[in-house]
């Protein structure tokens, strides 16, 4: 079959994944959905065989993933939140390698211990992306789901670092512990700056390249998309982490944008490509771990490669037996830490500690992190044998993100039902009052620019439609400003007024879209115009979906 169908074919299976789950009546995650798509069409009649090359896997889905995750992580909420997050991303991902570490190997002996920490390092890292597939957006209460976006980051970082020191333990023999946990800070700390940097400079070269392009954003987004593979090719090339220069990088990108003054276009195209770039990635990883799975499945029953065991339902047994250990093990330390720092996880008031335990423990669903990494094993060790137990750890690590979808799709939307926002979200608090500060300062903009056009203009026909114009815009932003009324009453009557208003727009917008199809069909217009006209309709509908949808949500909820 060729490369070019198979591609073709995978988008394809990417794309209907998507919309069935978006259908089904019932929430039902989407990466299971695209391993058992996978599976199928890695048996007859596709029987399509992708031969992996490890580096390449990790190379094309690791950074741009990883990167993503940074840039769009609330820095000021990290930093609020730290204690909490740290705990579960560091204090978590180090007792996970160690308790399950040593579990793993008194299960399966035929692991040596480094593989078994390698393993269980693997394991550590969290997709907060498919908890909010299963148990719903906004579902999760706001401080909660901040925290849980925070372990996923950074956790994605800990655990591959601490899985890549496993591994090359696992091979060469040879391990120490304060050689290891120096080096570890040394490659984790200098891969974040690197990324850091590669964020900034390419942020000015992009800038640099806006002034000579006369600011296309074509241009522009071309070179952000090089960022994430640069910052972990260079990272990798001075021997420090990969997996936290892209990280960096991300976390760099909203500063380094602001001090470049990234353009309106860029920003708004480049937003666009990295929403659509990081939900392909998503779904092929887990395809073509659907496509794997099926050889893996062969090598280790059949032929009995690498596995020392003769019944698949052992393995099944492994599986089951080393998720129950790290959700047990997840279980107790979100309370402890609850306990012993006082860190409830919660907005206030407080919300009912068993929902809250049981969300952070079975939010802990294994993703596309983990699939890339474990996907990235080489077939061939430093040594130049065959890597010991490849199959066998690729099997328990790809059972374990299917048992972890499985249970987390089943539990989470009956535990998630028990939360009642009795608050406004504060975001969307934050939402009101910087609504108010902008608007002040539009409205006092305007006022300014119109006393500088009265010193000039003479005409006192113009003079008036140019007032009657400014007097327009100001009532706009004044209606803005008045969203961060105190009162409730007041403040849902504004709200429900502004969501109606967005919603007499949406209408109007899409009248006009049928009239501007029906003059093109009668070749009234140009397509040039068609397009030009089309675009700016596209550009008023997503802002007033946008502002629909946000004020919907910004109605306090009073309800039971």
């Amino acid at each position: 079959m060729s490369i070019l169908f198979t591609i073709i074919l995978l988008l394809f299976a990417v794309a209907v994944s998507s919309s069935i789950v978006k259908i089904l009546p019932f929430n039902f995650p989407a990466p299971l959905l695209q391993i058992i798509i996978g599976a199928i069409i890695a048996l007859p009649p596709f029987k399509i065989d992708i031969v992996l090359e490890p580096e390449v896997f990790l190379f094309i889905f690791l950074p741009p993933l990883l990167f993503t995750d940074g840039w769009r992580f609330p820095k000021k909420e990290f930093y609020y939140l730290k204690r909490p997050i740290l705990a579960l991303a560091i204090g978590l991902v180090f007792f996970t390698i160690l308790l399950v570490g040593y579990f793993i190997h008194w299960l399966i002996p035929i692991l040596s211990l480094p593989m078994a920490f390698a393993l269980a390092a693997v394991l550590s890292p969290t997709d907060v992306v498919a908890v909010n597939a299963i148990s719903g957006q906004g579902k999760i209460p706001s401080k909660l789901k901040l925290v849980l976006e925070g372990e996923a980051l950074l956790n994605d970082a800990t655990g591959l670092v601490a899985f890549k020191f496993a591994l090359i333990a696992g091979v060469t023999g040879v391990f120490s512990l304060p050689n290891a946990s120096a080096q570890f800070v040394l490659v984790a700390l200098g891969g974040f700056i690197i990324g850091a940097f590669v964020a900034w400079f390419m942020c000015a070269v992009q800038h640099q390249l806006a002034k000579f392009s006369h600011d296309e954003p074509g241009i522009q987004v071309i070179v952000l998309l090089l960022i994430p593979f640069i910052a972990y090719q260079f990272a990798n090339f001075v021997q420090v982490s990969g997996v936290l220069a892209a990280v960096g990088a991300g976390m760099a990108m909203t500063y380094s944008q602001n001090i470049n003054k990234t353009s309106t276009a860029s920003r708004l195209l480049s937003s666009s490509i990295w929403t659509m770039l990081e939900f392909v990635l998503n779904g092929l990883a887990f395809i073509l771990l659907g496509l794997q799975l099926p050889k893996i499945w062969y090598k280790i029953y059949v032929s009995e490669i690498d596995s020392g065991v003769t019944s698949i339902w052992q393995l099944v047994l492994f599986v089951v037996a080393i998720y129950i250990a790290m959700l047990i093990l997840r279980f107790l330390w979100v309370f402890v830490a609850n306990r012993i720092k006082n860190q409830d996880f919660t907005t206030k008031p407080e919300l009912p500690k068993i929902p809250v335990l049981l969300t952070a423990t079975f939010a802990g669903v294994r993703g596309a992190i983990t699939l890339a990494a474990i996907m990235a094993i080489p077939f061939i060790a430093s040594t130049g044998a065959p890597f010991p137990n490849r199959e066998l750890l690729i099997f328990i690590a790809s059972g374990v993100i299917l048992l972890s979808l499985i249970v987390s799709s089943i539990v989470l939307p009956r535990v998630v039902k028990h939360f009642v926002e009795h608050v406004t979200d504060p975001i969307h608090q934050e939402i009101l009052y910087a609504n108010k500060l902008l608007s002040e300062e539009a409205i006092e903009a305007i006022k300014q620019h119109q006393e500088k056009l009265n010193e000039f203009i003479q005409d006192e026909t113009e003079l008036e439609a140019i007032n009657k114009v400014a007097d327009n815009l100001i009532q706009i932003y004044e209606r803005e400003s008045n969203l961060t009324e105190s009162e409730i009453d007041k403040t849902r009557l504004a709200v429900w007024a502004h969501s109606y208003e967005a919603q007499l727009h949406i209408t109007a917008i899409k009248a006009e879209r049928k009239l501007l199809d029906k003059l093109h069909l009668q070749h009234k217009i140009s397509e040039p115009t068609f397009n030009q006209l089309l675009r700016d309709m596209d550009l008023r509908e997503t802002l007033s979906e946008s502002r629909q949808q946000r004020q919907f949500s910004e109605v306090p909820n009073h309800e039971n």
